[in-house]
């Protein structure tokens, strides 16, 4: 399984952020568990702010700041993780 986790104030913003993983995770067949949270402390050696939302870690890495993912990098990122997830 792969863990996401979307760090964001709670715009309209952070529900496409989910929206556009789930549908990247289902067009590849990935099993995700997504958690939403906007705790910026339990990130703070990510040199992250508030400004940067939507900030997406996967698997515990920083991936996407800033924006909605795009779809296609998005999926070609889930599907690299997908095969060296056991």
């Amino acid at each position: 399984m792969i863990n996401i986790v979307i760090l964001a104030q709670g715009s309209a913003k952070t529900q496409d952020v989910e929206n556009i993983i789930r549908l990247a995770a289902k067009q590849i067949g990935a099993e995700v568990q997504i958690n939403r949270t906007n705790n910026f402390a339990a990130y703070s050696n990510f040199a992250i702010s508030p400004a940067q939302t939507p900030i997406v870690f996967i698997n515990g890495s920083l991936e996407f700041a800033g924006r909605v993912p795009d779809l296609n990098l998005l999926k070609l990122r889930l599907t690299e993780l997908k095969r060296l997830t056991p």
